[in-house]
């Protein structure tokens, strides 16, 4: 779910083949344990953020591709072709993360995007220009900056945090890589991050 969320999937039919996990979903069945509540409570925020969310049950039988993911979880990992990304759940997702919200300040997107969105630019005159000149080759769509490009899709920009995870997520971790600046750089555009 969070993975459609971030690709901005509107509409969302997924399958199960517990009737157990569809029938707390859907509420004909008491939840006791604590935990069952908290993953259906959380389920059923997530589907909120799509106009239409299906949750149907499938038999065993039809499950291929999910016991293949689950058979590919378990196996050794090192020899998987790039046609497969994993992502390792540290903690479990029910768990609250205690944080406090701190403001990241100004970034390097922050004078484009108020130019951008409300047309504001710094007092220094030829500031000003650059960040006019700049701001021709970015766009804001649905709150997010992307970089316009000539050759290339539109490529997302990124925070300070974003930037570290995609960062992560490229060089480190069970499926990364172990790759020079430009190779890694490159690699990022690939991702569709700029």
């Amino acid at each position: 779910m969070e993975l459609a969320r971030s690709l901005e999937a509107k509409h969302l039919r997924a399958f199960s083949d517990s009737m157990l996990v569809v029938k707390h979903f859907m509420g004909e069945y008491e939840q006791r344990d604590p935990r069952t509540k908290a993953y259906a409570a959380k389920v059923r925020d997530a589907s909120l953020s799509f106009k239409t969310f299906e949750l149907s049950q499938i038999g065993r039988e039809n499950n291929a591709r999910a016991d293949a993911l689950s058979k590919l979880a378990s196996a050794e990992t090192q020899n998987l072709t790039g046609s497969v990304y994993l992502t390792e759940a540290k903690m479990p997702s029910i768990e609250k993360k205690e944080c406090l919200e701190i403001d990241q300040g100004s970034d390097w997107m922050t004078p484009l995007r108020n130019f951008l969105e409300k047309g504001i630019l710094p007092p220094d005159r030829r500031e000003a220009l650059k960040i006019k000149y700049r701001a021709s080759s970015y766009t804001i769509i649905n709150g997010r900056m992307y970089r316009r490009s000539v050759s290339q899709p539109l490529l997302r920009c990124l925070n300070i945090e974003e930037q570290r995870q995609a960062l992560e997520a490229v060089h480190e971790g069970i499926c990364g890589e172990h790759l020079a600046g430009r190779s890694l750089a490159f690699r990022i555009l690939r991702q569709g991050f700029f």
